[in-house]
Parts: C-alpha cells; sequence; structure tokens
C-alpha cells in the first residue's frame, strides 16, 4: 500500500512539471525573444539602417507602451478567466502565436512604421502570455501543493535572453538583420508547439476539483508601504529598461569590450536564468525587505561597473549581476505587493504593473534622446545605474521597523 502511494506521488509530481515546463517555453517565446530578441540585434539593425539612437529609444518604448495596454486589457478581461483553465490555455496559445508572427514579421519590412506597430504589437502579446500563462500554472501547482516549483517557471525569460545571443551572432552573419528576425520567429514557433503541448495538461483538471491553499496561507506582513514599493517599482521599470535595451550597443561602442556587445547578453540569459529561484531563497533566509534591498543595490553595481571602467572584467561582472536581478526584483516586489493588501491583490500587482510599464516606456525614449546629444550611452547608463540606487534608498528609508 505504501508503495502504490509513492507511485502515485511519483506520477503527480511528474504530471504537475509539464506546464511549468511549458510556461517556462512560453516566456522564453513571448519574454526572451519576442520581448527582448531587439536588443541583441539592435546594433546590426542600426548598422545597415542607418537610424538614429533616438529612434532606437523610440522603436523599443513601443513594444513597451505594447506591454502596458496588454496588461491593461488582460485585466479588464471577463471572471471567467480567473476559474475556466482552459479558456486562459487558450488565451496563452493565441498570445504565443501572436509572439513569434510579430517577431518574424520584423524581419519582412524595412519601414519604420511598419516596425513600431511589430513591436507594439509584439509587447502587448508578451504581457498577456506573461499574465496569463503565470496565473495558470501557478494555480495548477496550488491545486496540487507543488507551489516550490514556481521558481522553475520564470527561468524561462532569461533561457529565452541566452538563445536570442547565443543564436543572433550567426543568423545576422550569414543573412544579415532581417534573418535574425526571421530566424528567431522560426524558432519561436517550434517553441510555441512544445509549450502548447506540455500547456494543454491544464485542460485535464476541473476548476472546482482543487484543494484551496489561500486559507492556509501565513498572513505575511510587508517590509514596505504600497505607496512605497509601487513607486520603487516604476523607478525600477525607468532604470532597468535603459540596460536591457542598450547593453549590446554600449559594449559595441567601447573599444576595449567591443567583442563582448552580443556575448554580454547570453551572460545575462544564463544569470537570469536561475535567479527567481535564487533570490526566493535569500528573502526565506534574510526576509523580502532586506532581500529586496540588497536586489536594487546589487543591480546597481551591475549597471554602474561598466561605465566607471570599461575593462572586460567589469563588463562580463556587470552583465552576471544585472541579468541576476531584474527578474528577481519583478519576483520579490510582487510579492511583497501581495503583503500590502491581501484583499485586493489583482489591483495592486495590475496598478504596480502600471507604474512599471510607463517607466519602461519613458526610458528607452530619454535614453536615446541622450546619447543622440552626447554620442555616447555612458551618460544614460549612468543615470539609469543613479535610478537603481535611488530606489534602493528609497526602500531604506521607507522600510518598517
Amino acid at each position: 500500500m505504501g508503495e502504490y502511494k509513492e507511485m502515485l506521488r511519483s506520477s503527480s509530481k511528474r504530471n504537475s512539471i509539464l506546464p511549468v515546463i511549458g510556461g517556462l517555453l512560453g516566456l522564453a517565446v513571448a519574454m526572451g525573444i519576442g520581448r527582448f530578441a531587439y536588443t541583441p540585434l539592435l546594433p546590426a539593425m542600426r548598422l545597415h539602417t542607418h537610424f538614429s539612437t533616438a529612434f532606437a529609444g523610440v522603436l523599443a518604448s513601443w513594444n513597451y507602451f505594447g506591454y502596458l495596454v496588454g496588461a491593461i486589457l488582460v485585466a479588464m478581461l471577463p471572471a471567467r478567466l480567473q476559474t475556466d483553465m482552459r479558456f486562459r490555455y487558450r488565451i496563452v496559445v493565441l498570445g504565443l502565436i501572436g509572439s513569434v508572427v510579430s517577431t518574424a514579421c520584423m524581419g519582412l519590412t524595412s519601414s519604420h512604421d511598419w516596425w513600431c506597430v511589430s513591436r507594439g504589437v509584439g509587447g502587448l502579446f508578451s504581457a498577456v502570455v506573461l499574465v496569463i500563462s503565470s496565473s495558470l500554472v501557478m494555480d495548477w501547482l496550488a491545486r496540487r501543493g507543488n507551489v516550490q516549483e514556481a521558481g522553475i517557471l520564470y527561468s524561462g525569460v532569461g533561457v529565452g535572453i541566452a538563445i536570442t545571443g547565443i543564436l543572433v551572432p550567426y543568423l545576422t552573419s550569414s543573412g544579415g538583420w532581417q534573418l535574425g528576425w526571421l530566424g528567431l520567429g522560426c524558432l519561436g514557433g517550434v517553441l510555441t508547439i512544445l509549450a502548447s503541448v506540455f500547456l494543454r495538461t491544464v485542460g485535464d483538471v476541473n476548476s472546482n476539483d482543487h484543494h484551496s491553499t489561500n486559507k492556509h496561507q501565513p498572513d505575511l506582513k510587508s517590509p514596505f508601504p504600497l505607496w512605497s514599493i509601487t513607486l520603487v517599482y516604476g523607478l525600477e521599470g525607468l532604470g532597468y529598461i535603459v540596460m536591457a535595451t542598450f547593453i549590446t550597443d554600449f559594449f559595441h561602442d567601447e573599444k576595449t569590450v567591443a567583442w563582448l556587445g552580443t556575448v554580454s547578453w547570453v551572460f545575462v540569459g544564463l544569470a537570469g536564468a536561475p535567479s527567481t529561484w535564487l533570490w526566493t531563497k535569500v528573502a526565506r533566509v534574510w526576509g523580502g525587505g532586506r532581500a529586496t534591498m540588497t536586489a536594487f543595490m546589487t543591480q546597481a553595481v551591475g549597471i554602474l561597473l561598466p561605465v566607471i571602467h570599461s575593462g572586460i572584467w567589469e563588463a562580463i561582472i556587470g552583465s552576471i549581476l544585472f541579468g541576476g536581478t531584474f527578474m528577481g526584483i519583478t519576483s520579490l516586489a510582487l510579492s511583497i505587493g501581495r503583503m500590502c493588501s491581501p484583499d485586493r491583490a489583482g489591483t495592486v500587482i495590475g496598478m504596480m504593473t502600471t507604474m512599471f510599464s510607463i517607466g519602461q516606456v519613458l526610458g528607452p525614449i530619454l535614453a536615446g534622446m541622450i546619447t543622440t546629444q552626447t554620442h555616447t550611452f555612458r551618460l544614460a547608463m549612468m543615470l539609469s545605474g543613479f535610478t537603481i540606487l535611488a530606489a534602493a534608498l528609497l526602500l531604506w528609508c521607507t522600510r518598517k521597523e
């Protein structure tokens, strides 16, 4: 009898990991490729199409504006979405298809207007996939008591980033920036099929066939007031996105580390893959407040280190520190937001995501304008790092004793 129960637990664990893998692959497609492929492809696009840094910032902001719109639309979806897992599964699949198509379309035209449309639509679908696939997989795990596996899900963003950093140099050397977008679009299509197959297993569960875990969750106290963590999360969007958009271009322009341009993006992805899981562990040991302040300080060092001295080791360490924090900060900040108002968790997360998205829209535009005027990314990167430092200082000043 004991062996039979053990077999059942083992089978349940294997089945529960399938949607997690599907969600991981989905985030690799929508976020790692659909949202962030622009970063390693930007140097090749600027080299061959000769558009300005200011337009590069505007084009990036279109994607982040689409992300903002997508987050708002998801919040407006009917209540059925909250209980029907099959319905959410279909939305995720449609979002993945939209992300793949909008990515491939970037390689089919040289029109600046159509680029903006494609990046905007891609941003919208990336938000849809991120929010809904996260809720889908988290609900699935909660119903099986395997919430500890949730940290694996968000590693998909880092995996996708690493893939783009590895493939882009080969694709662009063979067929230019157009093949880069088309090749990543094709890869996204393959990963979408796999993600759809793995995520389909959530359709096997009935929305009422679960045990609620909410009743057994401890009443955790937030280490920061809601207004503080919301404002800080907006500053994170404003600060981190400059590095996330222009890191490869920044290193390409620095003679001492020019060869690290696209390679740096691989370091960002590899460091980002386990980061959410690692910061969750840190938060359990140190507490959420201390872990969050440490993550912000670490990210600021990662941004400022290669600006202060453009050496090889500074660039590599800076890329690793940056990649190892930006998804971790998202996970920590949203968790603290839930603690601030457990009864209005959805509203709080929506408000925080909106602030974050506004920062993302403004960051690349301002950085592009500054770089066009100064003819270097250094000032924009420095301001980005100081913005993150200011966020860390605000957390320290508003922490609850």
